[in-house]
């Protein structure tokens, strides 16, 4: 008899995020030989993927190529973390008939009706949240991490965090990387007329993938790069962040070029033709985009934390790793990384 799997995939959108690219990574990966497909099969109790049936609830804005449309759909238009999911999600995994239901985010839930798996991906909001996101953590978040039949995190850092935060110490957890699946890659006509759209040549710029959240460390990583203007000896390169520029406090802001509404498409133009790839994070649970940008050629410069370290060894990638605060640093990274155009 078929087993039902529901897969909670209302994260993928029309521009990819964290949690939406390791969605569509495991969605993506599912009948293949990979320890997520043997993971889903042991939980299940069965023995190949024919036996399965997978459900995905998509938002109406999963793009048409998602790999979450591969399979059957049913769609669902409020957002995992809104307090409309506890009444209306329970009842749809009733109507699917649901055997397992996997959630792959934050979003925790008094009451669902089936066994489920959870990923906790880290726990920034305990160290850097603000008082709701920490009340949430230690009241639904806990909760749910107990009560899960499997939980998932990302990297064997997370796990031990975890382990110390949650007593008695959760058996349950099993890590499985972040699935990485390489872009193809461009023609360089291809990336310069994805460049065009942000005003940016191949070769002639830096770029950080983040956000403006306070443990991505951009107000010290603009600094940072505000001193190498000062030191460079030739005209200095633009440093493209993946944030508005309000985002920026006002006197670092010379020479930083705000990127926003980035497609997939886009994104491996810019990793592919920069001449330097930049993430201080003070604290990640795996540290998806430096990996990316090495994997498609980029010169890249992470800070030293110990999920970069797992992540780059899991992924086999170089990666030079710096102190996260540690100003001189960086600039000579930066002062480097612009002395390649002329090698």
């Amino acid at each position: 008899m078929k087993k039902t799997l529901v897969i909670d995939a209302r994260t993928i959108g029309k521009t990819g995020h964290g949690i939406s690219k390791y969605t569509e990574g495991l969605i993506h990966s599912l009948g293949e030989a990979n320890a997520f497909t043997q993971f889903i099969l042991k939980t299940l109790q069965i023995d190949s993927i024919q036996e399965l049936v997978l459900t995905c609830i998509i938002h109406r804005d999963c793009p048409l190529d998602s790999p979450a449309r591969r399979f059957q759909t049913i769609e669902e238009n409020t957002s995992c973390y809104h307090p409309l999911s506890w009444l209306r999600i329970p009842r749809l995994l009733r109507h699917l008939k649901a055997d397992l239901f996997f959630n792959p985010t934050f979003a925790s839930y008094p009451y669902l009706g089936v066994d489920y798996i959870q990923t906790v991906h880290d726990l920034n909001h305990l160290y850097y949240g603000n008082f709701f996101q920490k009340i949430y953590y230690n009241l639904l978040l806990k909760k749910s991490i107990k009560g899960a039949t499997k939980l998932l995190t990302v990297s064997n850092f997370v796990k031990s965090e975890i382990e110390t935060w949650v007593k008695p110490t959760p058996h349950h957890i099993e890590v499985i990387y972040n699935p990485i699946i390489p872009s193809t890659r461009l023609s360089a006509a291809e990336c310069q007329l994805e460049l065009e759209r942000f005003g940016l040549q191949p070769k002639q710029f830096f770029l950080c993938i983040s956000n403006p959240k306070p443990h991505k460390n951009l107000t010290f990583l603009a600094r940072c790069y505000q001193a190498y203007r000062m030191e460079t000896q030739s005209a200095p390169l633009p440093l493209a962040i993946s944030v508005r520029i309000e985002d920026i406090p006002p006197i670092y802001r010379e020479g930083i070029i705000s990127l926003t509404q980035i497609s997939d498409k886009s994104l491996t133009a810019l990793y592919q033709s920069t001449m330097g790839f930049f993430f201080p994070s003070l604290y990640e649970g795996f540290g998806r985009p430096p990996i990316e940008a090495a994997l498609a050629g980029a010169r890249v410069c992470a800070s030293d934390i110990p999920p970069h370290r797992e992540g780059g060894e899991h992924c086999g990638v170089n990666i030079e790793f710096l102190p996260p605060q540690d100003e001189p640093s960086w600039t000579t990274a930066f002062l480097s990384a612009s002395d390649l155009r002329t090698n």
